[in-house]
């Protein structure tokens, strides 16, 4: 054996996506830039006992790769500050002599979606921009944190369907998107197609908003139509799951959560449709009002001029 090692032989080659060697070293740590691109790393080992050689079956290798763009970060003037992610440093000045305590946020990892848990990130923090001289940081990207499952889950969480519910509900959406461009055009057509819509799916918060819609677009409202569609939409609607997410909310939120960031927006959506649906429920009931206000009006009117007669 050339080296003083453990084993007879400790030969590590990589190949590229065609199985062409383009790299070769020995146990000692080295290094071998390479181009993007898919590669097989082979190591190979010999010795006496397979239980030695069976340990090295999950050794793990290390990589380095160059971040097309730096990492940002944020400073804060005290740890709980830091925690609480309020009230971070923009510009600062420090006069000779003077020692000032800086807290540094984790990066924001989450924009980058190729770096994943367990890794490090190496860099570097500098107190003056484009200076070359800095203090060495590194980051251990940690796993993410497991999401608590809601008590209450929706009538429709796209996200545990199955891949066939998945594309139904995209037909439905489609069909809904199609119907809303020709209501005005093709009035029969629409027709058609929102009694199909009410038929395969009455309780479809979207096939209900596309018929309050073609109830508000009639010049001869139905009041009393309005109204139930409305109360149906209240129906279909977890109002309790609303109530719970929008009461639980963070006074200071963390913009690189995406998970949350998409359930926000989504009840947001939410929210809007039954806020909608009482703001037309009230219009219709004051256009109820105002009309039985009108006939008692009328008929008095015309009681009076019998009465003249």
């Amino acid at each position: 054996c050339i080296y003083d090692n453990a084993f007879d032989s400790y030969m590590i080659q990589v190949h590229d996506k065609q199985k062409k060697l383009v790299a070769i070293f020995d146990y000692r740590s080295s290094y071998k830039q390479l181009a993007k691109g898919n590669y097989t790393v082979r190591l190979h080992l010999r010795h006496d006992k397979v239980t030695l050689l069976q340990r090295k079956t999950s050794i793990c290798i290390k990589v380095k790769q160059e971040l097309s763009s730096k990492l940002s970060s944020t400073f804060y003037s005290t740890n709980e500050k830091a925690v609480k992610r309020s009230g971070k440093i923009n510009r600062t000045t420090i006069s000779k002599g003077q020692i000032m305590r800086i807290f540094i946020a984790h990066p924001s990892i989450s924009k980058l979606k190729h770096i994943k848990e367990g890794w490090m990130v190496h860099g570097k923090f500098t107190a003056f921009p484009n200076s070359t001289v800095g203090t060495p940081i590194v980051y251990h990207v940690p796993p993410k944190p497991n999401k608590e499952e809601s008590s209450k889950k929706s009538k429709k969480d796209v996200e545990d369907q199955t891949s066939m519910e998945k594309l139904e509900e995209e037909l439905l959406l489609k069909k809904v998107s199609f119907a809303e461009s020709i209501m005005k055009k093709k009035a029969d057509d629409f027709q058609v197609i929102l009694k199909g819509l009410l038929e395969s799916s009455p309780d479809h918060l979207k096939v209900l908003e596309l018929q309050l819609n073609y109830l508000n677009s009639q010049s001869k409202k139905k009041f009393k139509k309005i109204v139930a569609v409305c109360d149906h939409i209240a129906e279909v609607i977890d109002r309790d799951a609303l109530a719970i997410f929008f009461g639980r909310l963070p006074k200071v939120q963390d913009d690189e959560d995406d998970e949350f960031e998409a359930k926000k927006k989504k009840m947001n959506k939410i929210k809007d449709s039954l806020a909608n649906a009482y703001y037309q429920k009230l219009l219709a009931l004051i256009h109820k009002i105002e009309h039985i206000k009108e006939k008692l009006n009328k008929k008095n009117e015309e009681e009076e001029e019998e009465d003249e007669d």
